[in-house]
């Protein structure tokens, strides 16, 4: 039987220190995976050396191997900078989205700008949003 395969683009570093409740997801996500699935992860690093930027490498997070492909580095994952890392992380991922196979994937999104990159592919798509429940409704 042939896994099926997750691909999930995060602007975050899975091995970096993270707060909120994509990170925890993520990261419960991951975790959890059944045997018959296999996830990779395009993502954020903040270790340029054990995680360069441009480079798949395989991690190992909770006992499970992921193949992880940071398109950006940042120092601190949790601070603001004068450019968000939203517009960041959306430019890097244009920049090396064609080291980015997709076939067969499912794609995973936890925000709607990188999915725009993508909306012209057949894939199966999914895509999260998170936030408070208050604010989805004003």
């Amino acid at each position: 039987m042939s896994k099926i395969r997750l691909l999930v683009i995060i602007q975050k570093d899975p091995l970096g220190e993270g707060i909120g409740g994509v990170h925890t997801f993520n990261n419960g996500l991951i975790r959890c995976l059944p045997d018959d699935f296999e996830m990779e992860l395009v993502g954020v690093t903040t270790d340029k050396i054990k995680r360069p930027v441009g480079k798949w490498k395989v991690i190992k997070f909770e006992q499970k191997k992921i193949k992880f492909f940071p398109v950006l580095h940042t120092f601190d994952q949790n601070k603001r900078n004068k450019i968000p890392m939203s517009l960041r992380f959306e430019l890097s991922l244009l920049r090396y989205k064609i080291k980015i196979s997709l076939k067969d994937r499912i794609l995973i999104f936890h925000r709607p700008e990188p999915a725009i990159l993508f909306n012209k592919t057949e894939n199966k798509k999914v895509l999260y949003i998170h936030g408070n429940v208050d604010n989805l409704h004003n």
